[in-house]
C-alpha cells in the first residue's frame, strides 16, 4: 500500500465530459477499466516476487513460492482496489492524499506486521478484518513457518521459538487457513472497489 495508488483514478474530469457526452454507461466503464488493469496486477507482482524470491535466499520450494505469490498478487489487487476507493471518494487529489492517508495508516497498524493481534484493543479490533495487510501477512507467514519444522538452537542460548509453529503462534498468526485468508483478501477487494463504483456514482448524480 502507497501513496500512489490513491491517485489511481485521475481521470475524473475526462470521465465525466465522456460519460455526460452519453459515450458509454457509468457501469460498464467502471468494470471495464478494472479488468483492463487486470493483467498488470498479476504481472508485475509476479517479477518483483520472482527477483525477491532468489535474492532473499528462500528454500527452492515452488508449492512456498506459489503460495506467497498468491498472496502478493491478492494484495496488489485489493491495494488498487482501495485506491479506486480513495479516489473516487474525493475529486481532487490533495483531498485523496488526506483521506488516503487517514485510512492506510490503521491498516498497516493492525497488520499484523507493526502490532500483534493478541494486544490489540477490543474496541479496535475490527479495523483488522478491514486491512488486506493482515490477512497476507498471516498467510505468508504461515505459509513460510509452517515449511520450517526445525530452528537451530545452540544449547546454553535462549531460543523464543524453535519451530515454525511456535513462531505462528508467538505473533498470534496460527489462526484460520490458507482458504479463509484468499477469501478475505477477495471479499475486501471487492468491498473497496464496489464502495468506490457507489461513490463515484453518487457524485455524478450529485454535479447533474
Amino acid at each position: 500500500l502507497n501513496l500512489g495508488l490513491i491517485n489511481h483514478f485521475p481521470i475524473y474530469t475526462q470521465f465525466d465530459r465522456e460519460y455526460r457526452g452519453g459515450l458509454y454507461n457509468l457501469w460498464v466503464w467502471y468494470v471495464a477499466k478494472n479488468a483492463s488493469e487486470a493483467g498488470f496486477q498479476v504481472l508485475f507482482p509476479t517479477l518483483g516476487m520472482g527477483i525477491m524470491y532468489v535474492m532473499v535466499g528462500f528454500q527452492t520450494d515452488w508449492q512456498l513460492f506459489w503460495s506467497l505469490l498468491v498472496y502478493i498478487v491478492l494484495l496488489t489487487s485489493a491495494a488498487v482496489g482501495l485506491g479506486y476507493m480513495t479516489s473516487c471518494m474525493t475529486r481532487h487529489p490533495h483531498v485523496a492524499n488526506i483521506v488516503g492517508i487517514t485510512i492506510m495508516l490503521p491498516m498497516m497498524v493492525f497488520g499484523g506486521f507493526f502490532l500483534n493481534a493478541s494486544t490489540s484493543p477490543v474496541y479496535l479490533v475490527w479495523l483488522e478484518y478491514l486491512s488486506p495487510l493482515k490477512y497476507c501477512f498471516r498467510g505468508m507467514s504461515r505459509a513460510f513457518w509452517t515449511s520450517v519444522d526445525v530452528i537451530p538452537c545452540a544449547q546454553g542460548q535462549v531460543c523464543v521459538a524453535t519451530t515454525g509453529a511456535e513462531v505462528l503462534a508467538s505473533l498470534s498468526l496460527d489462526e484460520y487457513s490458507m482458504a479463509t485468508d484468499i477469501a478475505a483478501l477477495i471479499g475486501v477487494n471487492v468491498f473497496f472497489r464496489s464502495v468506490g463504483a457507489l461513490w463515484l456514482w453518487h457524485n455524478l448524480r450529485g454535479s447533474a
